[in-house]
């Protein structure tokens, strides 16, 4: 995909890629994914006019994020998969950043103990607890839990006292929660995330497309 856009630009085909779904406010969401990548990642112009340059998943947390990046069900177009995968790796770097920055204190305040071992699993932990299954099996990660424990015992062993992480804003995630296209601001579109009791809910009846992309998406 990185490949034929910085090859063809406008006219890359994956770019015309949109949901088989034929709804209209569904497709504009799929059209902002594509002017977003144009304009903030290869520094051109919008391929689609009628729709803002916005990234449609501003606001959604980091493992709505992976289920939509690792969704193989055809509910999201490639370009939409490639803009969460994006989002979600920015996410990733600066949380992994903070946890660096920490250890590298921990390191100066308390030298010898095995601050970058355990810190680095902590983090790890932290990030795995919010990824969906397909994403765990691709990293080939193990289970957050695992990583915990495995920390903890280290720092124990190591009689050293572990601080807390940063805190990874917006890193949570409801298994249940159904992906609805929805009008943010006038022409800005985007992808909200709703607990399933509260789709009918009047304080964002107002936004819905009533599009749910549900066709095979996992919950895990």
């Amino acid at each position: 995909m990185h490949r034929e856009i910085l090859a063809d630009g406008e006219q890359a085909a994956v770019l015309s890629e949109l949901p088989e779904s034929g709804d209209t406010l569904r497709t504009s969401v799929a059209k902002q994914a594509a002017n977003y990548i144009l304009t903030s990642l290869y520094g051109k112009k919008s391929v689609y006019e009628d729709v803002s340059s916005e990234s449609p998943f501003v606001g959604l947390d980091r493992k709505s994020l992976s289920k939509i990046a690792f969704d193989d069900s055809g509910s999201f177009t490639s370009i939409e998969r490639f803009v969460a995968f994006l989002d979600m790796t920015s996410r990733d770097v600066e949380f992994q950043n903070r946890a660096f920055d920490l250890q590298s204190s921990m390191q100066s305040k308390k030298p010898g103990g095995p601050w970058h071992q355990v810190l680095s699993m902590k983090a790890h932990a932290e990030m795995a607890s919010q990824m969906s299954e397909a994403e765990k099996a691709w990293r080939n990660w193990g289970s957050p839990e695992d990583m915990r424990v495995l920390a903890e015992q280290l720092a124990s062993q190591s009689k050293i006292e572990v601080p807390d992480l940063p805190s990874y804003s917006d890193v949570g995630g409801d298994d249940e929660l159904l992906f609805i296209a929805a009008v943010k601001d006038r022409d800005v579109l985007g992808w909200l995330g709703l607990q399933p009791d509260r789709s009918n809910s009047d304080s964002v009846q107002e936004s819905l497309v009533y599009f749910i992309p549900r066709k095979g998406l996992s919950r895990e």
